[in-house]
């Protein structure tokens, strides 16, 4: 398709010719922190063109690798699958909206002003992989093409699974796209890093023409998504293979290169850099979704902040209950009750320092995963200091609740959302 031609067709989903104004950028502060400070990783809970916008002045151009799974445009909205401590069995949470003022047009119309601030933060050697459905894959591809270059397409990749239902209407859909888009014409490509089996037996007298590790990887990927059932599985209804993530981050992002996501879902994108020693940055508005990241990132041990926007808020009035044992110093927190009843929380967390102006420090933390057992009720050992800790408990939606706790089990004195 020739220039001219898509830029007819992104007209005709757009109704205009000058690009969006500029956002103004919100206000942002650090609400927790996990591990020492200095690592520079953050996930963010927040609309990303605000974050996009916040972030701009000091990471552009420093971005190695940006991956994102947009929605898809399916107009109808998406469930998150919970199922809480005590309840009867499964149920669904509201975790977006995946219906547009417009149609596909409202749905591209939302993407192109967040894929120009995206370009705008990837380095020289940057790229920008995006993945997508059948349905949405040719509209966003022509619209890549304009932002980025049609030139700048390295790769068309196709994911291709297994699960899911099939149909008595036509064959069943069984893969996705994740297009990949570098920001010039110089890009990172760890081509030892993506060598997989020949798919045929060699002769004898061929093998050393051969690579001994094998061949570099073609675009086609054969990746089952992870099942309902595994400890991977988060039941977040965007969740990727961490298999999949893995290989985009290896073939794609610098050692140490900074990896980010801004519409991180559950968060895999973050783990698997994490995993491969790169830096990394997720952002995602759903309070439920930055949770789940907080958890499986937690539990890996990675440093962190959490990061939020002035329109972004996740609290509700009520506070945790806890008390201190034993009456000595080093001591433990026991978590007693909490906004909703104890079974409803699926994460708590102990700030020692309880410094009511800073950002609360999860000096100790736990969390339920799946089919990992209870959640710990006994926090370990800490100092005591010259103010109350702070304790913090959240539920599967991602609410949280913070008070600091006196050395008592009747509750404590003062609460306050987070």
């Amino acid at each position: 398709m020739s220039t001219s031609a898509r830029r007819s067709v992104r007209l005709q989903w757009q109704g205009r010719d000058d690009p969006p104004a500029p956002p103004a950028a919100p206000a942002c502060r650090v609400a927790h922190r996990h591990g020492p400070t200095g690592s520079g990783n953050q996930l963010w809970l927040g609309d990303n063109h605000g974050v996009l916008t916040a972030l701009r002045p000091q990471l552009a151009g420093r971005v190695d690798l940006i991956v994102i799974d947009p929605p898809f445009a399916l107009g109808k909205p998406r469930h998150q699958r919970v199922t809480p401590a005590g309840d009867d069995g499964p149920r669904q949470l509201p975790a977006f909206e995946d219906t547009w003022k417009g149609g596909l047009a409202g749905y591209l119309t939302m993407l192109e002003p967040r894929l120009l601030l995206m370009r705008e933060l990837l380095a020289d050697h940057g790229l920008l992989v995006v993945h997508v459905d059948h349905r949405a894959h040719p509209y966003l591809r022509v619209l890549l093409d304009e932002l980025f270059g049609a030139d700048h397409l390295v790769n068309d990749i196709v994911w291709s699974y297994r699960s899911g239902g099939g149909s008595r209407q036509r064959l069943g859909c069984k893969h996705d796209n994740l297009m990949v888009y570098a920001r010039t014409g110089q890009h990172t490509f760890n081509a030892e890093e993506m060598r997989v089996p020949y798919d045929a037996a060699i002769a004898r007298s061929r093998q050393a023409a051969f690579h001994p590790e094998g061949k570099v990887a073609g675009d086609v990927w054969d990746i089952s998504r992870p099942p309902n059932h595994s400890a991977e599985w988060t039941g977040y209804p965007t969740q990727k293979p961490l298999a999949l993530v893995e290989r985009l981050v290896r073939a794609f992002a610098p050692a140490n290169g900074l990896v980010a996501d801004f519409f991180c879902g559950a968060a895999t994108t973050a783990v698997a850099a994490h995993r491969l020693g790169r830096r990394w940055l997720a952002v995602d508005a759903n309070p439920a979704a930055v949770h789940i990241g907080r958890k499986r990132l937690a539990e890996l041990g990675a440093a962190f902040e959490v990061w939020t926007t002035s329109d972004a808020g996740c609290g509700a009035a009520g506070a945790p209950r806890a008390q201190v044992l034993p009456s000595g110093a080093p001591v433990s927190w026991s978590v007693l009750d909490a906004p909703g009843g104890i079974d409803a929380v699926d994460y708590w967390a102990v700030d020692f320092a309880g410094d009511p102006n800073g950002p609360f420090v999860h000096d100790w933390s736990a969390g339920r995963m799946p089919r990992r057992g209870e959640l710990p009720r006994l926090s370990a050992p800490g100092p005591r200091g010259p103010r109350p800790p702070r304790v913090l408990v959240v539920d599967v939606a991602g609410h949280e609740w913070i008070s600091a706790c006196p050395d008592t089990a009747n509750g404590p004195p003062e609460a306050a959302p987070a």
